[in-house]
Protein backbone atom coordinates (compact mmCIF):
# COMPACT_ATOMS: atom_id res chain seq x y z
CA UNK A 1 0.00 0.00 0.00
CA UNK A 2 1.25 3.60 -1.05
CA UNK A 3 0.48 6.78 -0.69
CA UNK A 4 1.18 9.18 -3.82
CA UNK A 5 2.45 12.99 -3.15
CA UNK A 6 2.78 15.33 -6.25
CA UNK A 7 4.54 18.76 -5.25
CA UNK A 8 4.84 20.12 -8.96
CA UNK A 9 8.17 19.61 -10.23
CA UNK A 10 8.59 16.56 -7.19
CA UNK A 11 6.55 13.54 -7.01
CA UNK A 12 6.84 11.00 -4.28
CA UNK A 13 5.39 7.79 -3.01
CA UNK A 14 5.35 6.45 0.39
CA UNK A 15 5.14 2.65 1.31
CA UNK A 16 3.39 2.01 4.22
CA UNK A 17 3.04 -0.78 6.10
CA UNK A 18 0.46 -1.95 8.59
CA UNK A 19 1.44 -3.97 11.80
CA UNK A 20 -1.13 -5.19 13.56
CA UNK A 21 -0.81 -4.40 17.10
CA UNK A 22 -0.53 -7.18 20.11
CA UNK A 23 -3.84 -7.89 21.90
CA UNK A 24 -2.61 -9.71 24.74
CA UNK A 25 0.56 -10.09 27.02
CA UNK A 26 2.22 -11.47 29.73
CA UNK A 27 1.25 -10.79 33.07
CA UNK A 28 3.35 -12.09 35.95
CA UNK A 29 3.10 -10.57 39.57
CA UNK A 30 6.70 -10.00 39.77
CA UNK A 31 9.36 -8.01 37.88
CA UNK A 32 12.50 -9.71 39.66
CA UNK A 33 13.05 -12.76 41.57
CA UNK A 34 15.64 -12.71 44.47
CA UNK A 35 16.76 -16.53 45.49
CA UNK A 36 19.55 -18.08 47.58
CA UNK A 37 21.57 -20.43 46.30
CA UNK A 38 19.47 -23.86 45.95
CA UNK A 39 16.05 -22.03 46.80
CA UNK A 40 13.33 -22.06 43.68
CA UNK A 41 10.76 -19.94 43.17
CA UNK A 42 7.61 -21.26 40.31
CA UNK A 43 6.99 -18.57 37.84
CA UNK A 44 3.03 -18.14 36.99
CA UNK A 45 2.84 -16.54 34.19
CA UNK A 46 -0.93 -15.49 32.49
CA UNK A 47 -1.50 -14.47 29.13
CA UNK A 48 -3.86 -11.60 29.59
CA UNK A 49 -5.43 -8.60 27.48
CA UNK A 50 -7.53 -7.63 30.43
CA UNK A 51 -8.48 -8.99 33.80
CA UNK A 52 -11.55 -10.63 32.48
CA UNK A 53 -9.76 -11.89 29.33
CA UNK A 54 -7.16 -14.54 30.23
CA UNK A 55 -6.10 -17.61 28.20
CA UNK A 56 -5.87 -20.37 30.19
CA UNK A 57 -4.41 -22.53 27.52
CA UNK A 58 -1.52 -20.78 26.50
CA UNK A 59 1.87 -23.03 27.23
CA UNK A 60 5.22 -21.25 28.13
CA UNK A 61 8.82 -21.53 27.23
CA UNK A 62 11.10 -20.58 29.79
CA UNK A 63 15.34 -19.80 29.16
CA UNK A 64 17.64 -18.93 31.70
CA UNK A 65 20.36 -16.97 30.37
CA UNK A 66 22.84 -17.82 32.34
CA UNK A 67 22.63 -21.15 33.95
CA UNK A 68 25.63 -21.21 36.16
CA UNK A 69 23.57 -18.14 38.25
CA UNK A 70 20.32 -20.36 37.58
CA UNK A 71 18.48 -23.02 36.07
CA UNK A 72 14.37 -23.37 35.31
CA UNK A 73 12.73 -26.66 34.86
CA UNK A 74 9.26 -26.11 33.59
CA UNK A 75 8.30 -23.11 35.52
CA UNK A 76 10.19 -23.47 38.65
CA UNK A 77 13.32 -21.70 38.92
CA UNK A 78 16.42 -22.39 40.87
CA UNK A 79 19.38 -20.71 42.34
CA UNK A 80 22.94 -22.09 41.29
CA UNK A 81 25.47 -19.95 42.47
CA UNK A 82 25.57 -15.99 43.16
CA UNK A 83 25.04 -13.16 40.58
CA UNK A 84 22.59 -12.22 37.86
CA UNK A 85 21.16 -13.22 35.15
CA UNK A 86 17.72 -12.71 32.99
CA UNK A 87 14.27 -15.23 32.87
CA UNK A 88 12.68 -14.74 29.25
CA UNK A 89 9.44 -16.43 29.04
CA UNK A 90 7.17 -17.09 26.28
CA UNK A 91 4.52 -18.17 24.47
CA UNK A 92 2.70 -17.95 20.87
CA UNK A 93 -0.65 -16.95 21.02
CA UNK A 94 -2.79 -16.64 17.30
CA UNK A 95 0.90 -16.92 15.37
CA UNK A 96 1.61 -14.24 17.23
CA UNK A 97 4.85 -14.37 20.01
CA UNK A 98 4.60 -12.80 23.21
CA UNK A 99 7.69 -12.81 25.95
CA UNK A 100 8.21 -11.28 29.04
CA UNK A 101 11.65 -10.63 30.68
CA UNK A 102 12.36 -11.50 34.57
CA UNK A 103 15.37 -10.14 36.80
CA UNK A 104 17.16 -12.94 38.52
CA UNK A 105 19.54 -12.34 41.52
CA UNK A 106 20.87 -14.93 42.98
CA UNK A 107 22.36 -14.45 46.78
Amino acid sequence: MGINIDLGDAHYLCEIEVIAAKQYYIFLNNDSIVLEVGGTFEVNPVLMKTSSDIINDATYTYTSKNTSVFTVNNNIVTGVASGESTLLITTNYNNIDYYKVLNVTVL
